[in-house]
């Protein structure tokens, strides 16, 4: 017997450090435990079942937000769907119905089989286990469209002005363009219709952002920073002063090309002073105001 030994200590000896003695003892370990292995993935999965429940929670919470999932915890929630478990429970329970020694030793090799599978599916759900409970983000906000459909009605008379419109866009020396006419001739349709043509017609600009003004009393700065804070994506502080909120939004806007279409102006106002950098040639932005004064047009610039 020792004769034998020795004789195979070479060929063990061989093997070892290539990984096929590990390999072979993890087979047998998955064939002789395999009742221990399938009450260990039991508890697994029901530990996986609470993070899992924990993560589709806050998932829910960032979509009622109207926030996208994270990528990785979208992978993970993949990856937990396609886990496939019942497959495993049904070839497991019908294993165990074999009980006498002749009929296990004729499903040795399934046994076998099917504790490799239990060990391989224990390893993916701790796994699974391990990062659901590393995770710290679930969602974000999404990047904002180039533009945001408005309403629209038919532009009935429009259609020439929309295409001037669509031409004096194309004119590197147009960067503020006004449009004035007395209430009701179509102003804010014209815009509307200007302001969707843009989501289907190729351009180089980064951004078009629509804010009605009506400014007849007072100017709303509060309301025209959240708008802008809004369609570039920007974290909103109530408590931040308007002049601060200004500059950041000058900042912001300064980076982008952008087409800002600001409807109903009835006064004057420095653009400075909401947060929007005045468009000129270098910057290859755009602002399209409407007015109800032809004078007005022209102090802002047009």
């Amino acid at each position: 017997m020792a004769d034998a030994i020795s004789c195979l200590q070479p060929l063990c000896d061989c093997l070892d450090g290539t990984g096929l003695l590990d390999a072979a003892g993890r087979e047998v370990a998955s064939f002789l435990r395999l009742k221990s292995n399938w009450g260990d993935l039991d508890k697994a999965r029901e530990s996986l079942g609470a993070v899992e429940r924990m993560v589709r929670g806050r998932v829910t919470a960032e979509l009622n937000k109207l926030n996208v999932c994270d990528p990785q915890v979208e992978l993970w929630l993949r990856r937990v769907d396609e886990l496939k478990l019942g497959a495993i429970d049904e070839d497991y329970s019908t294993l165990m119905n074999y009980s006498s020694i002749c009929q296990c030793t004729r499903h040795a090799a399934r046994r076998s089989w099917i504790g490799k599978r239990i060990v391989e599916a224990l390893d993916e759900v701790n796994k699974l286990i391990e990062e659901g409970r590393r995770f710290k983000k679930f969602g974000f906000k999404p990047s904002p469209e180039i533009v945001e459909r408005l309403p629209q009605t038919k532009t009935f008379g429009l259609e020439t002005m929309l295409v001037q419109l669509h031409d004096l866009l194309e004119k590197a020396d147009s960067n503020i363009i006004g449009i004035w006419g007395q209430g009701g001739i179509g102003k804010t349709t014209l815009l509307h219709a200007f302001n969707n043509d843009l989501e289907k017609k190729v351009h180089n600009y980064q951004v078009v952002i629509f804010i009605e003004v009506s400014n007849s009393e007072t100017l709303d700065t509060l309301e025209m920073q959240k708008t802008i804070s809004e369609r570039l994506n920007l974290p909103w502080n109530e408590a931040e002063i308007t002049v601060k909120r200004a500059r950041f939004l000058v900042k912001a806007l300064s980076r982008k090309r952008f087409v800002l279409l600001l409807d109903d102006v009835r006064k004057k106002f420095r653009l400075e002073d909401v947060g929007i950098p005045t468009p000129d040639t270098n910057s290859q932005s755009k602002l399209i105001l409407t007015s109800r004064f032809q004078e007005v047009c022209y102090q802002m610039g047009a």
